[in-house]
Formats: C-alpha cells, sequence, structure tokens
C-alpha cells in the first residue's frame, strides 16, 4: 500500500486542491401542478486536505450543464490549482445513468472545453487510472456519504427545485460538520475538528462570540481570524495527520511488476466466456519506486491500468 499523497497531507487553502465525481440522476418536478418531471444530477466537490465538500444540482448532462456549475463553484470557493476525476471508464456499466455520465466524460468536445476552461483558469485537471476506483476514494467515500442522506431524507419523493436544493444544503451541512479525529476519552470536553473549521473557523452548531466583534477594529479582527485558523492548522497536522497514517490492508511487499509481463485484465463488462489478454509495455514507478500504474497492450488496444486490475499469468518465455 502507498504512502498518501503529497497532496493530502500538505496544509494549503481550504478547495485549492479538490476532487469531484457526478452521482444521480434525481427527480425534479415542475411546471402547472408539479405534473411535469425532469432529471437532475450533483456534482460533489470534496476538498483533498481538509475533507469539506460542495454540492451543485447540475441541471443536464451536458457540457454547458458542468462547467456552469465548474463556476459556480469556483464562485463560491475560490480557484482550486488541481482538480482530480475519475476516468470515464468507471461509469461504464448496464445502468443506463452510468451509461450517460460514461458518454458525457468520453465525448472530445467535453474535454476539450473542459481543458480549455482549466487553462484559462490555470487549473490542473487529472483523471485517476481507469477502472481503480479506490484511488479516489476520499470523494468515493464522500459520495457514499451523500446518497444515503439522500435516501434517508427524501426516499421516492419527487421535489421542487427549493425543496431539493434546501435539502442538499443540508446534507452538505451535515458532511462538513463530522468529525476528522475521534473525540477526546474526556467525557468534559466535546471539542473536535470538522471540516466547518476550515470554512468558518467554528463549528456549523456553534453560534459566533460577539464579544469577539465588539470594538475592534477590521485589521486587529483579521489578526485574531488568521491566529485561530493557525490554531487550527496545528491541530490537523497533530491529530488528523496521524489517524492517517494507519493502514489497514495491503501491507505484505511484493515484486514490482515488469515490462514484457503477460496480464489478464479485470473487466467487469465483458460477456461470458471472453478474456482480454495483454502485455505490460510501460510502467510508472511512483516516489518510493513502488510500480502501482501501468500501461497494457492488448488486441483491442493500449490501456492505462492499475495493478490490482491486473492478474499477472504464470507464463514464461
Amino acid at each position: 500500500m502507498g504512502n498518501l499523497p503529497a497532496i493530502r497531507v500538505t496544509p494549503s487553502p481550504t478547495f485549492g486542491i479538490v476532487g469531484v465525481d457526478y452521482t444521480g440522476h434525481f427527480w425534479l418536478r415542475h411546471g402547472i401542478r408539479g405534473k411535469s418531471r425532469t432529471k437532475v444530477y450533483l456534482a460533489l466537490f470534496v476538498c483533498m486536505v481538509t475533507k469539506a465538500v460542495h454540492i451543485e444540482i447540475v441541471s443536464s448532462l451536458t457540457t454547458e450543464a458542468f462547467l456552469m456549475a465548474l463556476k459556480r463553484f469556483v464562485s463560491r470557493r475560490g480557484i482550486p490549482t488541481k482538480i482530480f476525476s475519475d476516468n470515464a471508464t468507471t461509469f461504464v456499466g448496464a445502468n443506463s445513468r452510468l451509461h450517460a455520465l460514461y458518454n458525457l466524460f468520453k465525448s472530445l468536445a467535453f474535454q476539450k472545453q473542459i481543458i480549455d476552461f482549466c487553462s484559462n483558469s490555470s487549473i490542473d485537471w487529472t483523471f485517476i487510472p481507469p477502472r481503480s476506483p479506490h484511488v479516489g476514494g476520499i470523494w468515493e467515500a464522500g459520495i457514499k456519504i451523500l446518497k444515503r442522506h439522500l435516501l434517508r431524507e427524501i426516499g421516492e419523493a419527487v421535489l421542487s427545485y427549493e425543496e431539493l436544493l434546501t435539502t442538499v444544503t443540508h446534507v452538505e451541512a451535515i458532511l462538513n460538520s463530522r468529525p476528522l479525529i475521534r473525540p477526546t476519552d474526556d467525557a468534559a470536553e466535546f471539542n473536535y475538528l470538522t471540516p466547518a473549521h476550515f470554512l468558518i473557523g467554528r463549528p456549523l452548531t456553534a453560534l459566533p462570540d460577539p464579544n469577539a466583534l465588539q470594538q475592534q477594529s477590521v485589521r486587529c479582527h483579521w489578526n485574531q481570524t488568521q491566529n485561530a485558523l493557525a490554531n487550527i492548522w496545528t491541530r490537523w497536522t497533530k491529530e488528523y495527520l496521524l489517524s492517517l497514517q494507519q493502514r489497514s490492508k495491503w501491507t505484505a511487499v511484493s515484486p514490482n511488476i515488469k515490462t514484457g509481463t503477460p496480464v489478464l485484465l479485470i473487466d467487469d463488462n465483458l460477456p461470458p466466456l471472453e478474456w482480454r489478454l495483454g502485455v505490460i509495455t510501460q510502467t510508472f514507478p511512483g516516489r518510493d519506486g513502488r510500480t502501482r500504474t501501468v500501461q497494457v497492450q492488448t488486441n483491442a488496444g493500449s490501456f492505462v491500468r492499475h495493478i490490482h486490475r491486473l492478474c499477472p499469468l504464470p507464463i514464461h518465455d
């Protein structure tokens, strides 16, 4: 198991480095007496450092709708330096909703407009290796919690736009109020670090202190805010980062896979009795020298895959 990437353990502005993922669809009612229904989707933006989340309602699976959601996020949270997302192959499946997402992300027009927008805004857009959702576990976990809360909140109900927006905002507040570290064993101590501390400087359920704002100049208030933020980051470094060092799986060390190794690709979408074989043509070692991503040549083309989606074959020359 590899070390956490530097972007996960290095203090940076909230939403400076984000991951984005889609979920849906959900039904939205509108029109006279609410008889008309349309599909909407949710775009989840998660801070790779603090796990703070931002949710946007996306009206359709079009490039324009996604870019508008991205612009709304940038307008409210600032311009990120890097954006990570799933590769389009994650959305391949028998489910029509997943196939629609696949068609959106694989569209050349979509990719070109996204790249142009990010280039103009100095944003680096990075796709994780195909068919390796565990690499984007931070936003996959956010999507899982989001869907769980939405199912509990609305179930199969068809909401209006205002109702859905209120519900989504409420779920966003729940995600941003969850503890990042385990509360102390002291029963009298209830203070814990949450993503909301990095957004507003206090838990979402805490009222602002009016005494701290009275008879203070703007400069004094700014200095007080900066000191509070520094204390939050200090606690994040000393307490939360330590909890990320625990490794519960992939503890056994195995030799690096080499070029020329015949492999079997794990593909959940292949029909029965069909096996996709290939040969590793290039490896991409990490900073620790361990190879986790490779390029595989098959009769259907060349693919980039994570090693956990490959089975080396016991075939030797």
